[in-house]
């Protein structure tokens, strides 16, 4: 039995509304940090330049004459700091071209032979490598005139596998002529050593190739000090209680020098003090993440970077901290309450309760006209449109506790009396999250992020490609233990399939089906009939939708009713990008509604086809109104936030529901755009050109 709150009152009669009030995550932009300037290094074969403190090392070569037996003579070469793979060349040629300025030490390049040397500089993130030389080939071979210039990573990589090429022909002329190849790294190899590299590119054999005259172009020594891009915290800027911990995410401008981040360069800039429990890098070298727990009692939360912090890049430079750098959300923290009461006020001739309420709880209204009998064995309150039954708080910012509001309660008897009961929640709670990832498999740091800020325990992914890359990010990340089948990953363990669906373990008496699905994305009918291909009437349409996804939909429903799931009674959840609008959108209402002047009421089978089957859609469940409340799935912009004037805006990723007792308390979506109405949680950076989309559900007690 739960905890009880008791409270006497005589109330009248109406009915309860129940609203989710999300809020968005907010981004902080400051300043970004200038370019370095970048240095000049001009080397010729057998000479050492140096442009100020940088210096690009080439060989010293010399000619050995090498008797090749009767009749002929050749040279071959040695030289200090490039190196070949070559087993037959190349060798260095004796002044072919009679306008080289510098005789004997042009290379004749033979065969399939790579030159390469690690020039001792780094790369830099962000700044531009140019690298040319210049090459020429005889008049007379007009069959091997194929050059390639390559750029490595002599830190993690080798010249066999190149981080960028280029690739080319030079005319057949006896004449120098210039190739050239630019590379900007990325911060993967950021801080890794450059490697450069010539060679013979096409067939094998005598290309008579000659190469000359490198030229490389390399940033300068980095002096710029790195500034905060944008600071985020978990709780969409709360409020929150002082129980509650927040974790923000700070980004930086490049990649940092973890060592000198620490919990020591953070501060509360609002009051009183807090701690910072722990700062953490992540995945991505630039992000790390800080847990902050308020004090006890009421004040607000501002992370601020303290004056005296000490945070450094990899090459030393530090952190400009004045002026001080503070998240421009300040956080009101709230005293937990510590007694558990049922509030009631006058509503007209209604009545307004509220009660203290803890996520991982859900409330059940008891109602008795009669104080003789105890209040445990009261019924649970049912004013003929609602029973006030399995009420579960819909908290903002998620906090793990707050105020809930039942509005407007009515009351069939001028003597009534109230109590409300507590029940325990713990593997009650299921989050579901439909996501077409638009293969960002390799973004474990946004993967990670907008898992986390969700806080998904299944995840039914579309367009991904590594699953066992993201799940073992994700196990590094949360340190715990994820599961997958197909596309679908869960935090739970998977304990039986069915085609493209998992039974998943929740808890030792609660289990769950999840199927996941991705349906055919054209011919799109929306674009159709936008673009006038498409006859503007509903038969129409939906037999071109039919043609195109029907059998994927027939085969989903299949898959559902083999399982054995629904006869079985296990609760079923489908995710998916059905590439496809909703019936349950495209309405009369919604048609009428409209500027768009294609819009017209469609049945679409897909959606269709789910409901027929007895599943519910946990987005429009919650959101009924599809004119209000659109959610629009597609698209935050291909990519993000980049959206074509005439695009086709809609909802066609969806998590679909079905069993006895499981209830939706909750849908979101998340994307980049925070000012758009169609994104609940705003992810910089986010990768896909699909929104998300969670639903949020109460499991059944398992007596149910």
């Amino acid at each position: 039995m739960g905890h009880f709150a008791i409270f006497l009152k005589l109330v009248s009669k109406k009915s309860i509304p129940l609203t989710n009030i999300l809020m968005k995550t907010r981004t902080q932009v400051l300043p970004l940090a200038a370019l370095s300037m970048t240095l000049i290094a001009v080397f010729g074969i057998g000479q050492s330049v140096q442009a100020d403190t940088l210096t690009v090392d080439n060989a010293d070569f010399a000619k050995i004459p090498v008797a090749l037996g009767p009749g002929g003579s050749s040279y071959t070469y040695t030289f200090d700091d490039w190196e070949t793979d070559g087993g037959g060349g190349p060798w260095i040629s004796h002044n072919y071209y009679t306008e080289d300025p510098t005789p004997a030490s042009e290379f004749m390049l033979s065969h399939s032979d790579n030159i390469y040397q690690d020039l001792g500089d780094t790369f830099q993130s962000g700044t531009t490598i140019n690298f040319s030389m210049i090459a020429g080939v005889r008049t007379s071979s007009a069959t091997h005139n194929s050059w390639r210039l390559f750029i490595y990573d002599a830190t993690a990589g080798s010249y066999a596998t190149p981080l960028a090429e280029a690739t080319g022909t030079v005319a057949v002329d006896g004449a120098w002529h210039s190739i050239n190849l630019e590379y900007t790294p990325d911060s993967a190899v950021n801080g890794h050593t450059i490697g450069i590299g010539f060679g013979a590119a096409g067939s094998s054999g005598y290309h008579y190739l000659y190469y000359d005259n490198a030229v490389v172009s390399l940033p300068g020594p980095d002096t710029t000090p790195p500034t905060v891009l944008d600071i985020v915290d978990d709780k969409s800027g709360g409020p929150i209680l002082d129980i509650d911990t927040v974790v923000y995410t700070v980004t930086f401008s490049e990649v940092m020098n973890a060592t000198t981040v620490d919990a020591g360069d953070f501060e509360n800039a609002g009051s009183p003090a807090a701690t910072i429990d722990s700062v953490t890098a992540t995945g991505n070298p630039a992000v790390f993440e800080m847990t902050v727990s308020p004090a006890i009692g009421t004040g607000t939360l501002q992370l601020q970077i303290k004056s005296v912090a000490d945070i450094q890049d990899p090459t030393g430079n530090a952190l400009l901290t004045t002026p001080l750098i503070t998240d421009t959300e300040v956080i009101t923290v709230s005293t937990t309450p510590t007694e558990f009461t049922l509030g009631i006020s006058p509503n007209g001739p209604d009545f307004d309760f509220s009660w203290f309420s803890r996520a991982d709880k859900s409330y059940d209204l008891l109602s008795s006209t009669d104080l003789s009998t105890p209040s445990t064995t009261w019924p649970v309150y049912d004013d003929g449109v609602t029973i006030y039954e399995n009420i579960v708080p819909v908290l903002t910012g998620g906090s793990s506790a707050g105020w809930t509001a039942l509005s407007a309660v009515p009351s069939d008897d001028a003597r009534r009396f109230f109590v409300l009961r507590e029940n325990d929640l713990e593997g009650r709670i299921l989050r579901v999250l439909s996501w077409n990832i638009w293969s960002a498999d390799s973004n474990y740091a946004k993967i990670n992020e907008v898992i986390q800020t969700t806080g998904a325990d299944v995840i039914g992914f579309q367009e991904l490609g590594g699953v066992a890359s993201v799940v073992s990010s994700l196990e590094t990340a949360t340190g715990q233990d994820w599961h997958s089948h197909g596309m679908i990953i869960s935090r739970f363990p998977i304990i039986g399939t069915s085609g493209g669906g998992a039974l998943i373990q929740i808890t030792p008496e609660q289990t769950a089906w999840v199927f996941n699905v991705h349906l055919l994305a054209y011919p799109y009918q929306p674009y159709d009939l936008r673009d006038g291909t498409l006859a503007q009437n509903e038969a129409a349409v939906i037999a071109a939708a039919e043609s195109t996804r029907g059998g994927q939909a027939d085969s989903l429903v299949t898959t559902i009713t083999n399982s054995g799931a629904m006869a079985a009674g296990i609760p079923v959840f489908v995710t998916g990008d059905f590439n496809e609008p909703s019936h349950l959108d495209w309405t009369q209402a919604a048609a009428d509604a409209t500027a768009r002047p294609y819009d017209l009421k469609v049945e679409y089978p897909a959606s269709k086809k789910m409901t027929d089957l007895g599943l519910t859609d946990a987005f429009r469940t919650v959101w009924p109104d599809e004119l209000t409340r659109t959610g629009y799935t597609w698209t935050p912009g291909t990519p993000p936030p980049s959206v074509g004037a005439n695009e086709v805006h809609d909802r066609i990723d969806f998590v679909y529901y079905w069993g006895a007792g499981v209830t939706p308390i909750g849908a979101i979506t998340v994307g980049i755009d925070e000012t758009n109405p169609n994104t609940d949680i705003a992810i910089t950076a986010y990768p896909s050109d699909h929104r998300a989309v969670l639903g949020t559900f109460v499991l059944p007690e398992t007596s149910e």
